[in-house]
């Protein structure tokens, strides 16, 4: 009977098979892994109701505000499933155009199977304001959209105005009734006896 040339401690085996072990958690990390990035399989569109009624000869005017917003997956074989996306609508203040405000946030989870689509109506919210003469209040300025991954992590800021989607982190943290400015840096409560 041949002797081994060497035997391996017991704690170099049990961490080779532990190590082996682990392969297969990194293996199935990566499966979770979208095939296809979340901004290039998914198609987001939004459908906005802003209707502004007048009173007589007078300038006020009430708005009201309904987002109805589309997530299309247009991808054979990803599916999208706990990714969250935040919808804000922003209105403008009629005597500083700098001055913005958050009048309405919704929160959706998504569940998007290939080939499939998700739409979303958020709350109606009103507004009221007048641009001519003695200026005052808000008026529907655009829709910003946040998606995070199911990690937390921000994966794409889509906006009816452009800029704002460069600012990811700032977007992030928008929150209902807060007030900011054309930056999304958030700015004090100007005050107004309309809000």
């Amino acid at each position: 009977m041949t002797k081994p040339l060497f035997t391996l401690p017991p704690s170099i085996v049990v961490l080779t098979v532990s190590g082996l072990l682990g392969c297969g958690s990194i293996a199935s990390a990566q499966q979770a892994v979208p095939a296809t990035p979340f901004t290039s399989g998914v198609q987001i569109s939004v459908v906005v109701s802003k209707p502004a009624r007048g009173y007589g000869y007078s300038d006020y005017k009430t708005q009201k505000i309904v987002l109805t917003v589309k997530f299309a997956n247009t991808d054979t074989r990803t599916t999208y499933e706990g990714y969250t996306a935040t919808i804000s609508a922003l209105a403008q203040s009629a005597s500083d155009t700098k001055l913005k405000k958050v009048l309405m946030q919704d929160e959706v989870t998504l569940s998007l199977e290939p080939r499939k689509t998700q739409e979303q109506v958020c709350p109606e919210v009103t507004t009221s304001f007048d641009k001519v003469g003695y200026k005052y209040g808000f008026a529907y300025y655009a829709w910003v959209i946040v998606v995070k991954d199911p990690q937390g992590k921000v994966v794409q800021v889509k906006s009816s105005a452009a800029p704002l989607e460069k600012l990811t982190v700032l977007a992030s943290k928008l929150e209902k009734g807060k007030y900011y400015d054309s930056k999304l840096k958030p700015t004090a409560n100007p005050g107004y006896s309309s809000d």
